[in-house]
């Protein structure tokens, strides 16, 4: 009788296991199964977690969003390169200014778009917090303010400005004096 109450026990226990098994492999984001006992606590436990998780990935997704929104939103060009040099991501501002391409120029070195030799060592160096004032290599009579700032795991953040507005007056100025 012990026998056959321990088989019977144990079989239950591999049952809800089966069932709890399938549901994580096959069905993770519906309703947990219907299940037994300690079994029953376990998969609400995974459930709840999973559903946190999801409302937490959501969470993030939308500030990710957000963030890229708003710079993109931005006059100054922002561009993200990896740590090979590389471009990752850029807003309309760089597209219009540095006249980067998104089809063709996502994940090709940076120096290999903007092939100043000042730049190169300037960006190479990492900027720091000096700035590197060059002619517009996409529009004639502009000039452009680079930026080049470290982050991550040696990832570079690249801001310009146009300053061909103020390049002018100091050219004024220079004149007038």
């Amino acid at each position: 009788f012990l026998f056959l109450a321990i088989a019977v026990y144990l079989g239950l226990h591999l049952r809800n296991l089966h069932k709890l098994h399938r549901w994580l492999k096959h069905h993770p984001q519906d309703y947990p199964p219907n299940v037994s006992g300690v079994w029953e606590d376990i998969a609400q436990s995974i459930y709840r977690l999973q559903k946190q998780e999801k409302e937490a990935k959501q969470s993030l997704l939308s500030i990710i969003q957000r963030a890229r929104e708003s710079v993109a939103a931005l006059d100054e060009a922002i561009v993200l390169v990896d740590s090979h040099g590389n471009l990752e991501w850029w807003n309309a501002a760089a597209e219009k200014l540095l006249g980067f391409k998104s089809a063709s120029d996502n994940g090709k070195p940076i120096t290999n778009l903007i092939r100043d030799p000042a730049f190169i060592e300037f960006f190479e160096r990492g900027g720091g917090k000096d700035s590197l004032k060059l002619p517009s290599w996409t529009q004639s009579n502009h000039y452009v303010q680079y930026e080049v700032t470290r982050f991550g795991d040696n990832d570079r953040l690249l801001i310009a400005y146009d300053i061909t507005r103020l390049h002018q007056l100091e050219q004024i100025r220079k004149d007038f004096v």
